[in-house]
């Protein structure tokens, strides 16, 4: 077989789904985890009340950046949009978890949505471009 003759094929959004949302729920897992330890920080140590929204932040980016590598590393292609879309998804509902505690879509929240999506494109690119164990 030449590599003329080899054919690959994306995979379809049907069977992305599922890679997307399995990484998305273990995004959010790590995401609420680093969320954990920092407000057991917060509550032993004097943390000044400018640093809380910085840490919330990143651990949300934490977390899409883990959703993304998972994802790509699953799919074995598309890096970009396969973070992207997880990125997308963790956005929605960090974003309908806001607005259910009464925050407001301002500045903050745009930062939010930037540092999300960039985060879980920079996870879904370096899932792509780690190579795999040989066995």
């Amino acid at each position: 077989m030449t590599a003329r003759n080899l054919k690959i094929e994306a995979p379809t959004s049907r069977e992305s789904i599922r890679p997307i949302a399995v990484s998305a729920v273990c995004g959010i897992i790590v995401c609420a985890l680093l969320m954990l330890v920092m407000s057991i920080v917060i509550t032993t140590q004097d943390v000044p009340h400018s640093a809380i929204e910085p840490m919330a932040v990143f651990a949300v980016s934490a977390g899409a950046l883990a959703a993304g590598y998972l994802c790509a590393r699953a799919m074995r292609s598309g890096g970009l949009v396969h973070g992207g879309a997880c990125g997308l998804v963790i956005t929605l509902i960090v974003l309908i978890a806001g607005l259910s505690a009464g925050n407001s879509l301002g500045v903050p929240a745009l930062f939010r949505i930037i540092f999300i999506m960039l985060s879980s494109m920079m996870g879904g690119v370096i899932g792509v471009n780690t190579r795999r164990r040989k066995k």
